[in-house]
């Protein structure tokens, strides 16, 4: 009886602990994200952000960061399924080396729940650890961020949050 009980226990805690295994993510998990989705700050500055619907294997993205008619960066983004799970990759070009070599990250995604998507992984070059969040706001907002830590930067936060255009 003992070890019965033991058993179920132990099955019952590893279905819990791994939230990956007791759910199957798909794709269409990240319809959520899909849309416009635009930031002006008050600088001057706007952030666009368009995604479009999971189709296939992947889905794929555009972020562009302008200041009047210049474009300071823009980023190719998809979200895509691998052998080892879900993954963001970002290709990342800079005015500053004229838009000539891209900096590529790519996360794992640690975890998903309705309107929100959790990453995780390394920065190519900067040797720092990223935890990268996306989330949809009651308000129809995407909110983004990423928190580095380690490498040249030491410690630092990047963040966005965008309105919904159309719809």
């Amino acid at each position: 009886m003992t070890k019965i009980f033991l058993k179920t226990f132990a099955a019952l805690f590893l279905l819990f602990a791994s939230p990956a295994a007791a759910q199957e993510v798909t794709l269409d998990d990240f319809a959520w994200l899909a849309g416009q989705w635009v930031e002006e700050r008050d600088d001057g500055t706007i952030i666009e952000i368009n995604w479009a619907p999971p189709i296939g294997q992947m889905m794929v993205g555009t972020w562009q960061m302008l200041r009047g008619e210049t474009l300071l960066a823009y980023e190719n983004l998809r979200i895509m399924k691998t052998v080892d799970g879900f993954h963001y990759r970002l290709d990342q070009y800079q005015s500053t080396n004229n838009f000539s070599t891209p900096m590529t990250t790519q996360v794992r995604l640690v975890t998903i729940e309705p309107g929100r998507a959790v990453f995780e992984g390394r920065v190519p070059g900067e040797q720092a650890e990223v935890i990268f969040t996306i989330e949809v706001t009651e308000a129809d907002e995407l909110f983004g961020w990423a928190v580095l830590k380690g490498g040249r930067v030491g410690a630092r936060i990047v963040s966005y949050k965008a309105a919904r255009v159309g719809e």
